[in-house]
């Protein structure tokens, strides 16, 4: 195994315990998550029409998967974390669903050319990947896209966060699963990156985690000069915004 691929895995393992202890993130059977899949439910229903060939990139654990497959999509589900999708073909097998769970990296979609109908990028995982990542990422969802083909795009505006003093130096994490509290450890303007450090205080870890930096302006930036064409774009609650787009 090659020094990339070394860190390539420790970076993906870094973020087991953040999303495992994350019931909306985690278990499609949580009351978290089926709240969360029933709040997007009209969105993805009234615009990815009709139901074709769909790929849920960053799907985690197949919250937004299960959803999808509800709707009437073929659905196919990629996440990098082994964890989550072990956790979604679980839930998969109990639930008799036809849903196909694969690991594989979005830099690098384990899938054929003209592959779906419908690229899904839900759950704000954009600040997983820097702007680099997402320029790769974006060349292969054009490529797994038929012609024509369009992509869902959910992102948080973090811009806005940090310069209404939303972002806080020291918070608890209400949402995650134990006693956990979080703390600003760093900012870097060159890598457009900031660093917060988990703190589980049922176990004693820490674990620091690195968020890039993200804003809607930025990702229609870069998704335009990949191919994709805005189509819509609505705010959802305050700071977070759905995005279709059309592969030219």
């Amino acid at each position: 195994m090659s020094a990339g691929e070394n860190d390539s895995r420790f970076e993906i393992s870094r973020w087991l315990e953040f999303y495992s202890r994350h019931p909306m993130f985690y278990d499609p059977e949580s009351e978290e998550a089926k709240e969360r899949a029933e709040f997007l439910r009209p969105f993805l229903r009234d615009l990815l029409t009709p139901p074709g060939r769909t790929l849920d990139l960053a799907c985690g654990s197949g919250v937004f998967s299960f959803l999808l497959e509800e709707l009437g999509h073929e659905v196919v589900g990629v996440d990098a974390l082994l964890l989550m999708v072990d956790r979604a073909r679980e839930v998969a097998r109990s639930r008799g669903s036809k849903v196909r769970f694969l690991r594989g990296d979005a830099r690098q979609i384990p899938l054929p050319d003209d592959s779906f109908d419908y690229v899904v990028f839900l759950g704000n995982s954009l600040p997983h990947f820097s702007i680099d990542d997402v320029w790769t990422v974006l060349g292969e969802i054009a490529r797994v896209l038929a012609p024509g083909g369009r992509l869902r795009v959910e992102s948080s505006d973090f811009i806005q966060l940090l310069a209404t003093g939303g972002y806080k130096d020291v918070r608890t994490e209400p949402f995650r699963t134990g006693a956990v509290v979080s703390y600003h450890s760093g900012y870097s303007g060159t890598d457009g990156v900031v660093k917060r450090l988990f703190h589980y205080l049922d176990t004693g870890r820490f674990e620091e985690l690195e968020f890039h930096l993200w804003a809607p302006w930025i990702f229609r930036f870069v998704a335009a000069r990949r191919g994709f064409t805005l189509e819509k774009s609505t705010s959802h609650k305050p700071r977070w915004y759905l995005e279709l787009y059309r592969l030219k």
